[in-house]
């Protein structure tokens, strides 16, 4: 009877481990779902082979699980993509805000200025675009 206990005692606690591991990965998993940003624009802004005219665009990983290094602009409503590409991971500049979102490069006047990098809100790491002219 004692070994019956034991055996159930042992068999609950096992069940329990492996509700908190299934449950501590659906909560690292959500965590890459904040990684998309909505940008408002109030100029036109280059990014590689493209220029986004003023206005809201989607910023996100296109697959934080198996391509972080993809990141992929979408319309604010998300039915137009504007953008895909790799990108490189960069920690972002000593000194930039926590809740900037973007860096923007130097350009000639007139030029619409490239995005140099994206920093998702928070992070303290971003992705920085590669530009095939640099």
């Amino acid at each position: 009877m004692r070994n019956n206990r034991n055996v159930i005692w042992a068999t609950i606690g096992v069940a329990i481990a492996m509700f908190v591991l299934v449950l501590a990965q659906h909560v690292a998993a959500g965590t890459f779902a904040e990684r998309t940003t909505y940008l408002t624009f109030s100029r036109s802004v280059r990014l590689p082979g493209v220029t986004l005219a003023a206005g809201t665009y989607v910023f996100e990983l296109a697959d934080p699980y198996s391509a972080a290094g993809v990141v992929r602009i979408l319309s604010g409503d998300r039915r137009t993509p504007y953008f895909m590409g790799f990108t490189n991971a960069t920690e972002r500049p000593r000194g930039l805000r926590l809740d900037a979102s973007v860096s923007l490069g130097e350009s000639a006047g007139g030029v619409a200025p490239p995005i140099t990098a994206w920093y998702p809100i928070g992070e303290r790491t971003g992705r920085q675009f590669i530009y095939p002219d640099r």
